[in-house]
């Protein structure tokens, strides 16, 4: 069973089911949650690039941290695999012989994570086209967010 679409998705998407909006749905406070202090210097560079991306589609609020930060640090995870495949390549020698370097399965599970997560915000690519934004400015924040990418660039 899906999870249930929140109401600020809904509404950006005309509610399509037709389905009455909930009445006394607790409201989140919009706007930016604090940078927790703990985070990487990757993972700070994702959430100062996602938060104001979120705060203008208006589907963040001040209580996501903790989902906030778990898709910062799946997207570093998945930037520091790509890292690793490139220094290293697909696949590499073992005592074993050669194998599938373990940097790829890190960086498909991290990746599959960045997806589920970026659906929770309304940022997927099927998520967009349900999604119906005032502002054409914001009909490709994915892509604004990649085009901002670290100093080392992914490509996977």
């Amino acid at each position: 069973m899906n999870p249930p679409t929140p109401t600020a998705i809904r509404i950006m998407q005309g509610n399509p089911s037709g389905r009455p909006l909930p009445e006394r749905e607790p409201q989140a406070t919009p706007g930016a949650p604090d940078m927790p202090s703990d985070l990487s210097e990757l993972e700070q560079h994702y959430w100062n690039r996602l938060v104001p991306l979120l705060t203008a589609l208006g589907t963040l609020t001040t209580d996501n941290e903790d989902v906030l930060r778990a898709l910062c640090q799946e997207l570093t995870k998945k930037q520091m695999a790509w890292e690793q495949i490139i220094a290293r390549g697909i696949v590499i020698e073992s005592p074993q012989g050669m194998k599938t370097n373990p940097a790829c399965n890190v960086h498909d599970k991290a990746q599959k994570q960045v997806r589920v997560l970026l659906g929770e915000f309304g940022l997927t690519p099927s998520a967009r086209t349900r999604l119906r934004s005032v502002n054409p400015a914001h009909a490709s924040l994915l892509d604004q967010i990649l085009a901002a990418r670290p100093q080392h660039e992914y490509r996977g």
